[in-house]
């Protein structure tokens, strides 16, 4: 069962953790097909480009607190810094706060999508929430 707080948001999680996995996908292909490819290179491969775009897009459609969500468990997923008893109510209070947000929808999208290992990050803040994806 998915913690209330986030009752309702997962399939906006389980979707962005899809996309960010086909980018990943998508960049081991075609790092292991064509060695010769510099991270640079590998990130501008049509392939690569046209999953993050379709990532972008999504992203594009959702609201900005639904961003601020995605990045906070993003964040948790990524450095999984809390107290031990804490609540996941707790855990995700506590990082939502600590962030410095931009008013930007844009930029905190892009610092999301940054990150190479976002479908990761992700997953792993959403099992620290107990939520069900």
């Amino acid at each position: 069962m998915t913690n209330p707080l986030f009752e309702g948001k997962e399939t906006i999680i389980k979707e962005t953790i899809r996309l960010a996995n086909e980018i990943a996908l998508a960049e081991e292909k075609h790092s292991q097909d064509e060695l010769f490819y510099s991270s640079d290179e590998l990130q501008s491969h049509p392939a690569v480009k046209e999953k993050e775009k379709a990532l972008d897009e999504f992203l594009d459609t959702l609201k900005y607190e639904d961003i601020q969500l995605l990045q906070t468990i993003m964040y948790l997923g990524r450095d999984n810094e809390h107290q031990e008893g804490e609540t996941p109510e707790e855990i995700y209070q506590q990082k939502f706060d600590s962030l410095l947000w931009n008013e930007n929808k844009h930029i905190e999208v892009n610092q999301m999508t940054g990150k190479q290992q976002l479908g990761d990050y992700l997953t792993n803040g959403a099992k620290l929430l107990n939520i069900t994806l």
